[in-house]
Formats: C-alpha cells, sequence, structure tokens
C-alpha cells in the first residue's frame, strides 16, 4: 500500500494477549477447523466455521474460505486500529488506538460509526472527545 512502511502491522487477532510465540503454526483440522497452535500443543485459537483454505490478499485481507470458495471469514470485517483501502467502518463498529507504537494492545480512544452517519471518537470510557 502506498505510504504505508512495509512491516506496519495493521492488524492483530486478540491484540490484548501476549504475542504469540514465533514457532506456533497454522493449520486446517479435518472437519474444517482452524487451529492456531503453540509447539507445546496448547490451543491458542480455534474458528468453528468450515475452511478448507486460505489466503493473505494483496490488499491485506486474510480470508478463509469453505470448499464453495466461498468467503466464510475475513479480517477486514473486523478492524483493529487502521483501515485498509477498500476496507469499510460500517455503523456501530469501532476502531481502538493502540497503547503505544511499540505495543498494539488497547490504547485509550476508540473511533465509533454511529447508527446516525457521524463517526465519532471517544476516550475508552465514557465522553465524547471529538466528532466529524
Amino acid at each position: 500500500m502506498v505510504g504505508i512502511p512495509r512491516k506496519t502491522l495493521v492488524w492483530m487477532a486478540r491484540r490484548n494477549d501476549p504475542p504469540v510465540p514465533s514457532n506456533s503454526t497454522l493449520r486446517f483440522t479435518a472437519d474444517g477447523g482452524l487451529i492456531l497452535q503453540s509447539t507445546l500443543d496448547t490451543i491458542i485459537a480455534t474458528r468453528n466455521d468450515i475452511a478448507i483454505s486460505a489466503s493473505m490478499l494483496d490488499s491485506g485481507n486474510f480470508v478463509l474460505y469453505n470448499s464453495r470458495q466461498n468467503i466464510t471469514w475475513q479480517s477486514f470485517d473486523s478492524p483493529t486500529d487502521t483501515l485498509l483501502e477498500g476496507q469499510r467502518l460500517t455503523l456501530e463498529q469501532q476502531l481502538y488506538s493502540a497503547a503505544s507504537d511499540v505495543d498494539p494492545s488497547t490504547g485509550i480512544f476508540r473511533i465509533r460509526m454511529q447508527a446516525d452517519g457521524n463517526l465519532v471518537m471517544y476516550p475508552n470510557a465514557d465522553g465524547t472527545v471529538a466528532n466529524s
């Protein structure tokens, strides 16, 4: 993407949990589940929708497909703190700031696309900071 350095983190699952060990594996089960495992055979995450393949698209969207090649899940539906080209923030969805440049856990601000169509920034407590 233009203007985004090559190794910029733009999406993260379970952002408030410790990082997944670098020697973890992502694998499909025989029944179509997706399991992220550490080397100690501790299941870190599972996905219940049946998926037979996954793809990291050039857009930055990580997608899971079923046997008919229909999308069963995609990272673009669950934004973290960044929107990429082609990604949308739908009504009632929120983006949360990162705690810092080196700590991707949830920070002190969020922006929310309200039902009335206004994009509003809030602290991660009650009260509006700014609105559009």
